[in-house]
């Protein structure tokens, strides 16, 4: 069971009545039992309005002029650019290096924001391609469709 709330007075508030009834039955389907409750503070995963953008702008204007097949490739091509990340670790005495990349997947809205503002960069740097910021996009350009 997982709800958003608002803790106050050792009493937690949950605003949504749907989410209220099914906490409600949450906790009478466990009464009297050992339960383990994660309370974790509240962050906003990107919306869907930057996922749109993303894949309606950033991704279409570079499959336009680079001639990428997919955008599931140009997605994997940012990502590695841009999250790639390489890490060195000690392996029985011997130090060796180990590259991960993250997932967008689930970025919060701030976390995304970052993510596009580095495409943007690097788009521009290394392609000399403008991509217009969100509030410079008319909504049907957050469309896309290969």
């Amino acid at each position: 069971m997982k709800a958003t709330g608002t803790i106050s007075d050792n009493n937690v508030f949950v605003p949504l009545s749907e989410d209220r009834v099914k906490w409600k039955q949450a906790l009478e389907k466990h009464k009297g039992k050992t339960v383990t409750i994660d309370l974790s503070l509240y962050r906003k995963s990107r919306s869907g309005e930057q996922n749109r953008y993303y894949w309606g702008v950033v991704v279409k204007l570079f499959i336009e002029h680079t001639g990428i097949e997919s955008k599931r490739e140009a997605h994997e091509i940012l990502k590695h650019k841009i999250l790639l990340k390489t890490s060195i670790i000690n392996v029985n005495g011997t130090m060796t290096e180990f590259q991960s990349i993250d997932s967008t997947a689930g970025q919060k809205t701030t976390e995304f924001e970052d993510y596009l503002q580095k495409c943007r960069e690097w788009l521009a740097l290394d392609f000399d391609i403008y991509v217009p910021l969100p509030h410079e996009c008319p909504d049907e350009h957050y469309t896309f469709n290969l």
